[in-house]
């Protein structure tokens, strides 16, 4: 176990189903759950060895971590993914303990699945678009910068191993330089004093979460995760609405749209207040274009006449007035600023509504 030298986020024990969505869920504040699976089954594999004991034969799809600054100045692509059990993965990481290789977003093995059962926290939004993931990887590993294009919750229960998270706001996008769910802001090569300032300067929070620990992360959010040790952790995926499942499937990520779902994650708020906002995306993914390009600046064009809609009066990071704030982007999108020899140029990303591991 690491000690959490953040303390950013609240840690909470027996957290009533109400508190959860009042004070967390729906005012998107991040929360550790330090007794999510109070006396289950899961609770009892919290080292390397007892997952060797229990999950050793286990097949996983196991492929390389994201290298954005190694895509930029080679252009090559991640070699394929392959499968491998859970001992041949950790025996691989013995052999090399550096690799970029990892377990990401993997679907939830049916035997670690029957050690616990959903809790009640996961009941908001649609429960059958609810999924769970498995992430395995080596000290030293991580998950680039950026937001899941999915738009789901996250409980991230962390089995073996420590982590460090950062989550950082969907309305500091840009000051992250983003490129579509992804930022090009490379955390990864910064110094620990660096890492520190950057993400206090992007209004984000820091924690360590350490094994029996269960981080909930909201919709939306940006963030970045690294893998101090050895670490297992189960994502529970869960929360979205009609609305924020057909921005996270159908539509054209960017960091505007990522703006307008974190909006759209309460079903009452949008047909209260956001159904014209929401009938305005829909209209421009159903109008027909003739190429991707045209497509992508229709939902481009659809989503500034939307956010400029439902933004904030004043922006809660620069303090300032949207149209300003709106005004002021491109510009600083592209600007120097101390962290530059950091960024590194990202070649474009084609698809619609990718998901990231996270």
């Amino acid at each position: 176990m690491i000690p959490d030298r953040f303390q950013h986020i609240p840690r909470r024990a027996d957290l009533s189903l109400e508190e959860f969505e009042q004070d967390f869920l729906l005012q998107q504040k991040p929360v550790i759950l330090t007794n999510l699976f109070q006396n289950q089954p899961i609770q009892r594999v919290a080292t390397v060895e007892s997952i060797q004991r229990q999950f050793g034969e286990v097949p996983l799809l196991v492929s390389e971590g994201i290298r954005y600054h190694h895509l930029a100045q080679t252009g090559s692509s991640p070699q394929p993914a392959r499968t491998l059990t859970v001992n041949d993965y950790l025996d691989s990481i013995a052999q090399v303990p550096e690799t970029s290789l990892l377990c990401s977003e993997n679907a939830l093995p049916d035997e670690i699945q029957s050690l616990f059962t959903i809790p009640e926290y996961c009941r908001f939004g649609d429960l059958d678009d609810l999924t769970t993931r498995l992430f395995l990887g080596n000290a030293g590993n991580y998950a680039h910068l950026h937001f899941d294009g999915d738009f789901r919750q996250v409980l991230f229960y962390q089995m073996c191993g420590s982590k460090r998270i950062a989550i950082v706001p969907a309305n500091a996008a840009a000051k992250l330089l983003p490129n579509q769910h992804w930022s090009m802001v490379c955390l990864e090569h910064f110094s620990e004093a660096e890492k520190d300032a950057f993400i206090a300067y992007a209004g984000g929070v820091q924690c360590i979460l350490n094994p029996g620990e269960a981080l909930f992360f909201p919709s939306a959010v940006w963030h970045y995760v690294e893998y101090l040790t050895i670490g297992m952790s189960v994502a529970i995926r869960f929360g979205r609405n009609r609305y924020t499942q057909f921005l996270g499937e159908r539509c054209h990520l960017d960091s505007k749209l990522q703006r307008i779902a974190a909006r759209m994650i309460d079903e009452r708020i949008v047909q209260e207040q956001y159904s014209q906002e929401y009938e305005l995306i829909q209209r421009a993914f159903y109008r027909p274009a003739q190429s991707v390009a045209e497509k992508v600046e229709q939902m481009a064009a659809a989503y500034d006449l939307v956010w400029k809609a439902i933004a904030e009066p004043v922006d809660p990071i620069y303090q300032i007035s949207i149209p300003d704030r709106l005004a002021q982007e491109t510009l600083e999108m592209h600007a120097q600023h101390r962290y530059a020899n950091f960024i590194k140029p990202l070649p474009p990303f084609g698809g619609w509504g990718q998901i990231d591991a996270a």
